[in-house]
């Protein structure tokens, strides 16, 4: 091999010196890029997060009034509410006359005393637990 052919080791440093500082340098510069861009989107999940967490505690707080605000007569209003509905359709069906009315298109529900068999006590049960049921559903 001839001296004059070949490239001379002083120049193939140089050469290879600013193109491997220039890749490095990019690919610093392109890291950087992409910190600056995984940064951003931390800040707006943190935004996010603490948005959602601000509106959850908006609401618990908003519970926590609403409960403040029920009076022990509500308490006692929708904790004896059912009770009163079923003493009411109890006095209603357990009438004389509501009996009569019921013996006369139900022959089964009177025998021949006019008192109430057990298919009139069962049918009366029946129809006041279905009543008891639509009140307390749709009231």
């Amino acid at each position: 091999m001839s001296e004059e052919s070949s490239t001379p080791i002083s120049n193939l440093n140089n050469d290879t010196t600013n193109n491997t500082t220039n890749e490095i340098n990019d690919i610093i510069n392109k890291i950087n890029i992409d910190n600056d861009e995984i940064k951003k989107q931390n800040v707006d999940i943190k935004n996010n997060l603490s948005e959602t967490s601000n509106k959850d505690i908006e609401q618990k707080e908003d519970i926590i009034t609403e409960k403040e605000d029920i009076s022990y007569f509500d308490i006692l209003f929708y904790e004896l509410f059912p009770s009163i509905i079923l003493m009411i359709l109890f006095f209603i069906l357990s009438l004389e006359n509501v009996n009569n009315i019921l013996g006369k298109y139900l022959k089964f529900m009177l025998n021949e005393n006019d008192t109430l068999t057990y298919f009139g006590i069962l049918f009366k049960s029946i129809i006041c637990g279905i009543l008891f049921y639509i009140i307390n559903k749709f009231i």
